[in-house]
């Protein structure tokens, strides 16, 4: 009986880590294999308590070229109204100020039809966001 009950709690204490690490290898394999598309975005609000710091942010449709989706339209639907990217607390400041000062941001999206998009990189006023507020092409 005490070893079926060690095997049990293994079993229990693995599960997670299985479900998670499958997890992470499916959003890696959406975020590598689907389309990628860059769309501009408005509004911004880099701290939630609960949450963690993000960029709280709206699709710009009027200024998204719907040339780059497959059958050349926007698929508005697929979008979240409202979207969230995480910045580390270190950068949430530079990024509100430029924000603020009215720089261009765009994001781009893993993208495929039917899914749910993924964001994955940040852009302001063309360049890149990396971390620790660099600015990279």
């Amino acid at each position: 009986m005490k070893r079926n009950k060690t095997l049990e709690i293994k079993i229990a204490l693995a599960l997670p880590l299985v479900f998670f690490v499958g997890w992470i290898g499916l959003l890696s394999y959406a975020s590598f294999m689907y389309q990628e598309i860059k769309l501009p975005i408005q509004g911004y609000d880099p701290r939630d308590i609960l949450s963690g710091h993000y960029i709280q942010y709206t699709i710009r449709w009027d200024k998204a070229s719907c040339e780059q989706f497959p059958q050349k339209v926007c698929p508005f639907k697929e979008f979240p109204l409202v979207g969230r990217f995480y910045v580390p607390l270190v950068d949430a400041q530079q990024i509100e100020k430029l924000l603020a000062e009215g720089h261009s941001a765009e994001i781009v999206f893993a993208y495929k039809a039917g899914k749910t998009p993924i964001a994955k990189k940040l852009f302001i006023d063309q360049q890149m966001w990396r971390s620790s507020g660099v600015l990279n092409e």
